[in-house]
């Protein structure tokens, strides 16, 4: 079948560096119609580009089972959003003007990257419930532990396998105070038995005995001092009932052939009693160090100012908060919050999530470096059946419609009545629009995903989705997403959740479950225990 290919030429008139950086992701390469440039697959290619003579036709060619869908929008890109396959960069006509020519001797990088998409064989797939219960013992606590904490996947002995660490407060059903019991609730950590499907109790000694939370909200990973091991930062919010006791957060970091060792046990951004609820980690101050964040929604400290931390790391694993970087009397967002790179200048935006009726979606833009623009973008709201999803429980990002710019996936909810996902599509000029008609996925589930995890588990080079239930949705073509029911799952109550980890390394994500606790009159009668579902992905 004869397919026309049309060629795109531009003329260099925004160039103001004097070089191109062809930049090859998975599935493919790029090459000059010339055969003076051959970038391959997962390579990054200069081109000096420092006269008037230049003239390249530039080929995107997608290796077997892969798709060329057109050039990625980023920072400095060309021809971003094109999906034609050949593309034309020239400087004939710079000679003639003197700003082009100081222009063209300037030092500056621009990018030209190709997206390709994996093509998807739907019977190479396939999730298989393994049967094995990871563990079930209570020999580690005194009563049965309600987590709707996030497990963090992490080494923690240093074994090179993940292991997972979790916490949560006690909870009874039931009983008074809404089942929570006010006590402080060591961490504790599975150890993975080398990849074959088993894990045991961790040993104890590898985590301090000062490491200890009522309610742990929520946990990160990142290699915070720079050793090439995995740290740990927990953030907590106290006793879930009035009047709400809060509490301290907690790094945990990690050094060669040693356990880990809470280091920031004297920093009072960290010792301070506050009702922390979300964190994220990343580079904010883009140094290549990971920095954190977190919002309380209340705090010991009082003020709207004082319920946002940035806290930025030294590189070796030392914060200290700057409160310089954004103007946080603008910030209305305190129920979640994450951080990404929205505009492709690989500078990472803050996202907060919405809390009650009074509260707004809102993206602070990284103006580069570590500092936030005073323009905010207020995101639009999801409204069902005439109501406002007002409270945002978590946040994710993938580029749904394959432009090169991160999109927003949100779980919404109102009040935790029921839950739902929305849908923003990036439209690049630091606005979106809400496509949640477009992509919506069939919602069985009938309270609110606290959790929420994009990533590739099929292997077709599109991004799925993930939630604390017992399916997923698939993105199979086009704007679709399918559902995909996880064997081995059920509806439940309280305790329950599903998590993506590669625990036996083979290069696709597998699923551990916490099920769900069981219950009696007398309250929870059984600790929650673990499952493995395992990626059967063929290639």
């Amino acid at each position: 079948m004869f397919r026309s290919v049309f060629i795109f030429s531009v003329l260099l008139l925004f160039l103001s560096g004097c070089r191109v950086v062809v930049s090859v992701p998975e599935g493919g390469a790029v090459i000059s119609q010339s055969g003076s440039y051959d970038c391959g697959e997962l390579n990054s290619c200069i081109v000096e580009v420092n006269d008037v003579f230049f003239d390249e036709t530039f080929a995107a060619q997608p290796r077997d089972g892969f798709t060329f869908t057109g050039w990625k929008k980023r920072d400095r890109g060309f021809f971003g959003g094109s999906d034609a396959v050949d593309v034309r960069l020239f400087t004939s006509g710079f000679g003639e003007n003197e700003t082009l020519m100081r222009i063209l001797g300037s030092d500056e990088t621009f990018y030209l990257e190709p997206t390709f998409e994996r093509d998807f064989n739907p019977a190479s797939f396939a999730l298989v419930d393994t049967g094995v219960r990871l563990i079930s013992s209570k020999s580690w606590r005194d009563s049965p532990l309600f987590s709707n904490v996030d497990p963090a996947v992490m080494d923690v002995d240093q074994d090179g396998f993940p292991d997972i660490v979790d916490n949560g407060p006690l909870y009874y059903l039931g009983s008074e105070n809404d089942g929570f019991v006010n006590r402080q609730v060591p961490f504790y950590w599975l150890r993975n038995n080398g990849g074959d499907g088993t894990f045991s109790e961790g040993d104890p000694d590898l985590i301090p005995q000062s490491a200890v939370l009522v309610h742990t909200r929520h946990i990160e990973i990142a290699d915070f001092n720079q050793d090439g091991l995995d740290d740990m930062v927990a953030v907590g919010h106290g006793f879930d009932v009035p009047p709400y006791e809060m509490e301290r957060n907690l790094i945990l970091q990690s050094t060669p052939g040693q356990p880990l060792s809470e280091t920031e046990s004297d920093n009072p951004d960290f010792t301070y009693a506050g009702f922390s609820h979300a964190l994220d980690v990343g580079d904010i101050s883009g140094d290549g160090a990971p920095d954190i964040v977190w919002v309380d929604l209340f705090n010991e400290l009082g003020g709207l100012e004082e319920e946002f931390r940035i806290l930025i790391n030294d590189g070796l694993g030392n914060f200290a908060r700057d409160t310089s970087a954004i103007q946080l009397n603008q910030a209305t967002g305190k129920l979640d919050v994450a951080l990404a790179d929205l505009d492709g200048d690989e500078a990472e935006e803050l996202i907060f999530g919405s809390w009650n009726e009074d509260g707004q979606n809102q993206v602070f833009w990284n103006n580069g470096s570590g500092k936030f623009d005073a323009d905010v973008t207020v995101l639009p709201k999801l409204v069902v059946d005439g109501a406002e999803q007002y409270d945002t429980l978590a946040i994710a990002t993938t580029d749904l419609n394959f432009d090169g710019l991160a999109d927003l996936i949100l779980s919404v909810s109102r009040t935790y009545d029921g839950g739902h996902l929305q849908f923003l599509i990036n439209n690049g000029d630091r606005t979106f629009t809400d496509r949640t008609d477009t992509y919506g996925v069939d919602e069985s589930y009938t309270g609110p995903p606290v959790w929420l995890y994009v990533a590739d588990f099929n292997g077709d080079g599109r991004d799925d989705i993930l939630t604390d239930a017992q399916f997923m949705w698939l993105r199979t073509s086009g704007d679709a997403f399918e559902k995909y029911v996880i064997p081995g799952l059920k509806s439940g109550d309280v305790g329950g959740g599903t998590w993506p980890v590669d625990y036996d390394l083979d290069g696709d994500l597998d699923i551990v479950s916490r099920e769900f606790l069981t219950y009696d009159e007398y309250g929870a009668s059984s600790s929650p225990t673990w499952r493995i579902i395992e990626n059967k992905l063929v290639d």
